[in-house]
């Protein structure tokens, strides 16, 4: 119940207090281990395996708007350099917010 009043509180949010595209990217990266991209299977993966809640606000989102705002050349990979260099990616607020609770999982 936390975790959608804070997710109601960061869509209404002017600016970003909490989070950090750079902070982001960094958790990303630990999480990914190994990994240097996130293509949709990943995706899926990573939600068969969450809570409800956050699986919904994954969907808030959207796997396609991610792809769009951060796949650069289109490939249906999201590399960590796209990441780091799209402008569109990782861009509000509330992408960061989800991110980072996916990522703290």
């Amino acid at each position: 119940m936390r975790l959608l009043l804070f997710l109601c509180f960061i869509l209404n949010a002017e600016a970003c207090w909490f989070y950090s595209k750079q902070t982001t990217l960094d958790k990303i990266k630990q999480h990914l281990g190994t990994r240097t991209f996130v293509d949709r299977s990943y995706i899926y993966d990573m939600k068969s395996k969450l809570p409800k809640l956050i699986t919904w606000a994954i969907e808030a989102i959207g796997v396609d708007n991610t792809f769009e705002d951060c796949d650069a050349n289109k490939d249906g990979k999201i590399t960590l350099q796209e990441m780091v260099d799209t402008t569109t990616c990782l861009s509000s607020c509330t992408k960061l917010a989800i991110l980072n609770t996916v990522v703290g999982l």
